[in-house]
Protein backbone atom coordinates (compact mmCIF):
# COMPACT_ATOMS: atom_id res chain seq x y z
CA UNK A 1 0.00 0.00 0.00
CA UNK A 2 1.26 3.50 -0.78
CA UNK A 3 0.02 6.42 1.29
CA UNK A 4 0.93 10.12 1.48
CA UNK A 5 3.83 10.88 3.80
CA UNK A 6 3.41 13.42 6.60
CA UNK A 7 4.76 16.34 4.53
CA UNK A 8 3.24 15.43 1.15
CA UNK A 9 2.57 18.69 -0.71
CA UNK A 10 2.98 20.68 2.51
CA UNK A 11 3.94 23.87 0.65
CA UNK A 12 0.61 23.82 -1.20
CA UNK A 13 -1.29 23.03 2.00
CA UNK A 14 0.39 26.04 3.63
CA UNK A 15 -1.09 28.24 0.88
CA UNK A 16 -4.59 26.89 1.53
CA UNK A 17 -4.75 26.49 5.31
CA UNK A 18 -3.87 29.00 7.99
CA UNK A 19 -2.28 26.27 10.15
CA UNK A 20 -0.54 23.44 8.32
CA UNK A 21 -1.02 19.95 9.78
CA UNK A 22 0.98 16.96 8.64
CA UNK A 23 -0.96 14.11 7.00
CA UNK A 24 -2.00 11.78 9.83
CA UNK A 25 -2.22 8.03 9.34
CA UNK A 26 -3.00 5.01 11.45
CA UNK A 27 -2.62 2.43 8.68
CA UNK A 28 0.71 1.06 9.95
CA UNK A 29 -0.71 0.64 13.46
CA UNK A 30 -3.83 -1.02 12.03
CA UNK A 31 -1.70 -3.54 10.14
CA UNK A 32 0.49 -4.20 13.18
CA UNK A 33 -2.56 -4.96 15.34
CA UNK A 34 -4.40 -7.05 12.73
CA UNK A 35 -3.79 -10.74 13.54
CA UNK A 36 -4.38 -11.65 9.88
CA UNK A 37 -1.55 -9.43 8.63
CA UNK A 38 2.19 -9.25 9.10
CA UNK A 39 3.97 -5.96 8.44
CA UNK A 40 7.08 -6.83 6.41
CA UNK A 41 8.49 -3.35 5.93
CA UNK A 42 8.00 0.33 5.25
CA UNK A 43 9.91 2.76 3.11
CA UNK A 44 9.66 6.54 3.06
CA UNK A 45 10.06 8.27 -0.29
CA UNK A 46 10.63 12.03 -0.13
CA UNK A 47 11.62 14.43 -2.86
CA UNK A 48 11.41 18.15 -3.45
CA UNK A 49 10.44 19.17 -6.97
CA UNK A 50 10.48 22.68 -8.43
CA UNK A 51 7.25 23.30 -10.37
CA UNK A 52 6.80 26.11 -12.86
CA UNK A 53 3.45 27.91 -12.62
CA UNK A 54 1.71 25.90 -15.33
CA UNK A 55 2.78 22.52 -13.89
CA UNK A 56 1.99 23.68 -10.35
CA UNK A 57 -1.57 24.56 -11.37
CA UNK A 58 -1.94 21.18 -13.08
CA UNK A 59 -0.70 19.45 -9.92
CA UNK A 60 -3.16 21.39 -7.76
CA UNK A 61 -6.00 20.63 -10.17
CA UNK A 62 -5.44 16.89 -9.62
CA UNK A 63 -5.99 17.21 -5.87
CA UNK A 64 -8.73 18.25 -3.44
CA UNK A 65 -6.72 21.45 -2.86
CA UNK A 66 -8.24 22.69 -6.12
CA UNK A 67 -11.54 23.26 -4.32
CA UNK A 68 -9.99 25.01 -1.34
CA UNK A 69 -7.84 27.59 -3.15
CA UNK A 70 -8.83 31.22 -3.05
CA UNK A 71 -9.12 32.30 -6.71
CA UNK A 72 -6.84 35.32 -6.22
CA UNK A 73 -4.17 33.18 -4.54
CA UNK A 74 -4.45 30.58 -7.33
CA UNK A 75 -4.07 33.27 -10.00
CA UNK A 76 -0.98 34.66 -8.23
CA UNK A 77 0.94 31.37 -7.97
CA UNK A 78 4.62 31.50 -8.82
CA UNK A 79 7.25 28.83 -9.43
CA UNK A 80 7.88 26.94 -6.21
CA UNK A 81 9.39 23.84 -4.65
CA UNK A 82 6.92 21.22 -3.45
CA UNK A 83 7.62 18.25 -1.20
CA UNK A 84 6.44 14.95 -2.63
CA UNK A 85 6.30 12.39 0.17
CA UNK A 86 4.99 8.82 0.27
CA UNK A 87 5.23 5.82 2.56
CA UNK A 88 5.35 2.39 0.98
CA UNK A 89 3.89 -0.21 3.32
CA UNK A 90 4.59 -3.87 2.72
CA UNK A 91 2.49 -6.52 4.47
CA UNK A 92 1.33 -10.06 3.89
CA UNK A 93 -1.38 -12.34 5.16
CA UNK A 94 -0.30 -14.55 8.04
CA UNK A 95 -0.20 -18.23 7.10
CA UNK A 96 -2.68 -19.04 9.86
CA UNK A 97 -5.26 -16.83 8.09
CA UNK A 98 -4.87 -18.14 4.53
Amino acid sequence: KVIPGPDHMKEIAELVYENYKAHPTTIIQEIETDPALELTGTQAVNKTIVFNVEDLKQLINMTPYKYKFDKAAYDELVEMSVTISFIIIKARRCKAHL
